[in-house]
Parts: structure tokens; C-alpha cells; sequence
């Protein structure tokens, strides 16, 4: 009995030793979104990733940082256990700090030469290449700043997405069209923005001739094929094609595509930002006979074989709601290509009964757009209230006018809201205090309810709180 427990102890005390290390110090992590697909934005970007560590002890500690960050995809980027910073990140005793990685004593954690990584080599990292799309785990842990590295405190984790935008819409001139010459040359372009891209983008136009009845994708993505036109603009999702441009020849076909681009490098776009390429016939029209169009019944009307064409939300699926920024309250938004800058537009939105079908709803119920149908409202289309979840609406998008046989019209498509949810929010404002969340017992962000723990002061005592009901927007809490 004796043998087996002096072969113990040593394990015993081990362990005890361990666990002193790791209550000597506490360390919290926390990410603030956006989240970015680059390492560079957590690394020089001023509290992106803030850590907080107390000092559990009246000893002051100097310490270094263990930290890795994976991925559910198979990337991970892991301090090397070798790596020793230039300068110890000091803290005194029963004291806190707090440290993100653009400081002196942390600048070098994501340095390609200080990591191990997997799934994505060290040129890549000094390239600044994007992080793989998925769902990752960035981990903390305060190590003794001089050998043997003990471990000073547990691990804390906290999860983001990295997720890409998806890229523009070509919306006109519609995808397989004919156009007719105008004299003067007028054709105009016109794309979607990327639906959650925030702050400035950049647009790169590229028009080009498709020769010999070639593939139009082919010749696009091709560079031994001659471009017609290209240009880069900010903001503006649309171009006029004028007779200052390149002249375009008729019984000629085009293709066309446009580009986002981030000037700040913050965000990663779908496609390497290219729309789907769009191509059209150039030919004078050789007769322009108007032509019947079926609306509703026996009603026709002597228009122009003219269709709206919706986007999205896509029929049947679920819409969600655009966060609010500092410069626009929280939306949904409503794509249609335009059929040219001639017509006006509304977008007729209404709930549907059980048993209705979706052009039956359209046509009785209420329609909860009030907006006025004469005035000028073309794609995307902005609606400010919210919505209910569990409800199925139907939608449809008219020309402007209030004799419904006489207008042009796209087809009736339905969706249904999605729950608003944090996904993986992990801390809020609250009259000047951020609060760390916990846990969430209530994940809707019209009712958040949950525990986590604040500081009166930086460096202050940490205290508890529970919450419950609280309505938080993007911009701030709202009620509660």
C-alpha cells in the first residue's frame, strides 16, 4: 500500500501544481465583429480581439500569450511553443489588463515566423490571402513570460464566422436579350451591391465581343480575347454606355460581367467578386410590332411582350432582415430587374391566408406597402417595418400606376421571415457598460435573455448580471 501511494504522489502533486498555475491568473477573450476573412484585421486592427487578464494573485506576473485559432474547414494558426514575444505583458498583483494584438508586447503573435499553421501555408500569411469560409475558434491561454512557459491560467475560446459576400447581380440589359441601336449609342448597365457589404465598393465593368458564336462565358474569363470597354467605379451600380464609348456594331454579340472590390481588403466576396457573365444581341430591330400580353382574365393591353423579372428574396425561402448601421435603420430588401429607367415601380407585399394561393393573396388582401405608386421606386427596394416570423407573405412588383390591367407585372413569389437571432454575439452596450455575455437562455434579439458580467471601471471589480427582454439593434440596445 505504501509503494502505491508514494508512485502517486508525484502525480498528485503534479496535478496540484497544475492547478495552482492555472488559477493564478484569469483570462477572458473577446472578438468584436464584422468579422474579417483576414488574420491582419485581428492582429493590427486596435481592440478587434481584446483580452482581459486578472491577476488572481498579490504577486505581479509577467506573461506571454498562447493562442490558436481554428477552423471547422481544417485551417488552424497555433503560437509555436517556442516563440518568446520581445516584451512581457506585465501585470500587477490583483490587478487586471487589457491587451489587444495591434500593442507592443503582442505585435508579433500572427508574424508568419511565430505560428504553426495547417490548411494554409506561411506565403499565403504573408500575402494576407483570406481565410478559407467556415466557422472558427479563436483560444487564449497566459503563460509564463520565461522558461519553462507554465501555464498561468485555463484556455478561453470564443467562436466567429468567417463568412464571404456574395457578389453583384447583372441586372440589365436582361441576361440573352436583344438590343436595338439608338442613335446617339445608349445602352445602360445596371448591377446589384452586394446585399451585406458595408462601406465603400468598387465596381470593375468589363464589356467584350463574342465572336463565332463562342461560349460568352468562355470568352469572358478569357484574356487572349479583346476587351470592348472596362472601367472601375465607386458606389455607383450603374453605367451609361454612351456614344463617347466604344461604338458597339450591330448583328454583333456582347458579354459583359462587373467585379466588387474592397479598397479596404475587409472583406472576401463569393466568386472572386465576379457576377455571372451577361450577354446580349446588338441587331436593328426589324419590325416592332406590339404584341398582346395576357394579365389577368380576358384583359390585354396593347404593350410591348414586357415581364419584371424578380431576384430575391428567391420564392419560397426565407428573407432576412439587414442590421442597422449608424446610417440607415434596420430593412428588408427587395431585388427586381428594371425594364429601363423609364418606369417606376411598387412592390405590393401582403400576408397570406391559409388555403390562398399566392396570386388569389396578391389580388384581395391588404397590401402592407403604403408607399405612393407614382413615385419613382426602382431596385432595390428598402421595407422599414418589421415583419412577423411564421407567417408566409407573397410579393410581386408593378409598374407605377393604379389601373392594374395596364401595368407590366412580375409574378407572384411567397417567403417566409427568419427568426432574428445573435448568431454569435458575445457582448452588448448597455448605457455605457459592455457587458460579456455567459449564457443565453434567449437567443432572439427582440427578447435577449441570458447572464454575463461587466466592469464599473477598467481595471474595476467584475460584476454579475442577469437580463432578460432586452430588444438590441445593431447600433444599440433598444429596449428593455
Amino acid at each position: 500500500m505504501k509503494k502505491i501511494f508514494s508512485s502517486l504522489l508525484p502525480v498528485a502533486l503534479l496535478i496540484a501544481t497544475s492547478s495552482l498555475f492555472a488559477q493564478q491568473v484569469t483570462v477572458m477573450v473577446s472578438i468584436n465583429p464584422p468579422y474579417s476573412p483576414y488574420l491582419s484585421t485581428y492582429a493590427d486592427q486596435p481592440n478587434k480581439v481584446l483580452i482581459t487578464i486578472i491577476n488572481n494573485t498579490p504577486i505581479e506576473q509577467e506573461l506571454k500569450l498562447w493562442v490558436k485559432i481554428s477552423g471547422d474547414n481544417g485551417v488552424s494558426v497555433t503560437t509555436r511553443s517556442d516563440f518568446n514575444p520581445s516584451q512581457a505583458i506585465t501585470v500587477g498583483g490583483n490587478q487586471s489588463a487589457f491587451v489587444s494584438f495591434d500593442g507592443p508586447s503582442t505585435k508579433d503573435y500572427f508574424d508568419a515566423n511565430n505560428v504553426d499553421l495547417v490548411g494554409i501555408t506561411k506565403l499565403q500569411l504573408i500575402q494576407n490571402q483570406a481565410l478559407p469560409e467556415g466557422n472558427y475558434t479563436i483560444c487564449v491561454r497566459a503563460l509564463g513570460y520565461s522558461q519553462p512557459y507554465a501555464p498561468k491560467s485555463e484556455e478561453d475560446c470564443k467562436n466567429f464566422p468567417v463568412n464571404y459576400i456574395d457578389p453583384p447581380l447583372a441586372m440589365q440589359p436582361l441576361c440573352g436579350n436583344t438590343l436595338t441601336p439608338t442613335n446617339p449609342q445608349f445602352v445602360l448597365f445596371s448591377w446589384t451591391p452586394p446585399a451585406t457589404a458595408q462601406g465603400l465598393v468598387n465596381y470593375e465593368f468589363t464589356l467584350k465581343e463574342v465572336p463565332n458564336n463562342l461560349n460568352p462565358n468562355d470568352v469572358i474569363k478569357n484574356n487572349a480575347f479583346p476587351v470592348v470597354y472596362n472601367t472601375t467605379q465607386s458606389v455607383n451600380t450603374t453605367l451609361a454606355y454612351t456614344v463617347a464609348l466604344p461604338q458597339l456594331e450591330d448583328e454583333k454579340k456582347y458579354v459583359w460581367r462587373v467585379k466588387a472590390i474592397d479598397p479596404n481588403n475587409s472583406v472576401q466576396f463569393k466568386n472572386g467578386g465576379y457576377s455571372e457573365a451577361c450577354w446580349f444581341s446588338f441587331a436593328e430591330s426589324k419590325k416592332n410590332f406590339a404584341k398582346p400580353v395576357q394579365l389577368q382574365g380576358d384583359e390585354t393591353t396593347n404593350q410591348l411582350a414586357l415581364k419584371i423579372l424578380l431576384v430575391s428574396p428567391k420564392n419560397e425561402t426565407e428573407i432576412e432582415w439587414t442590421n442597422a448601421t449608424s446610417n440607415e435603420y434596420g430593412h428588408y430588401e427587395f431585388y427586381w430587374q428594371n425594364l429601363s429607367a423609364n418606369y417606376s415601380y411598387h412592390t405590393s407585399l401582403v400576408k397570406m391566408k391559409p388555403g390562398q394561393t399566392k396570386e388569389d393573396a396578391i389580388m384581395k388582401n391588404p397590401d402592407m406597402n403604403q408607399t405612393d405608386k407614382s413615385e419613382p421606386i426602382s431596385a432595390p427596394y428598402k421595407y422599414f417595418p418589421k415583419l412577423e416570423t411564421g407567417v408566409t407573405y407573397a410579393w410581386q412588383v408593378s409598374t407605377a400606376g393604379d389601373d392594374y390591367s395596364k401595368q407590366i407585372h412580375s409574378e407572384v413569389w411567397t417567403f417566409n421571415v427568419a427568426p432574428p437571432d445573435t448568431g454569435d454575439m458575445s457582448s452588448f452596450i448597455i448605457c455605457g457598460y459592455k457587458v460579456h455575455i455567459t449564457n443565453l437562455d434567449n437567443k432572439d434579439i427582440d427578447k435577449l435573455g441570458g447572464t454575463g458580467y461587466l466592469y464599473l471601471w477598467e481595471g474595476g471589480p467584475k460584476i454579475d448580471v442577469s437580463f432578460s427582454n432586452l430588444e438590441v439593434r445593431h447600433c444599440g440596445l433598444k429596449s428593455g
